[in-house]
């Protein structure tokens, strides 16, 4: 008797949603109107769906994250406190 080969199942990958402006909010600790701000200035990854002026964004958590650790440990400014030294 001859054996056949079976392939293997290509490992699956989980599917990642689209999320709105709020989830992604909530995500970074911004209101959801900044978030939308940013998205129209193109200063986060976002996805716009809907033709014209007035869009609809969407975000993939995983750019996102990605956005945030570029974010922090760019070397463009240090952490400062935007607070007042006492005389």
């Amino acid at each position: 008797m001859t054996q056949i080969e079976i392939p293997l199942p290509e490992p699956t990958t989980a599917i990642e949603y689209y999320v709105d402006a709020l989830e992604i909010a909530v995500m970074i600790g911004l209101h959801h109107r900044t978030v939308q701000q940013m998205a129209r200035d193109g200063d986060i990854p976002a996805h716009p769906l809907g033709e014209g002026e007035r869009k609809t964004w969407r975000f993939l958590r995983s750019e996102v994250r990605e956005w945030m650790q570029r974010k922090v440990n760019s070397e463009c400014h240090p952490c400062c406190s935007n607070r007042r030294k006492p005389n």
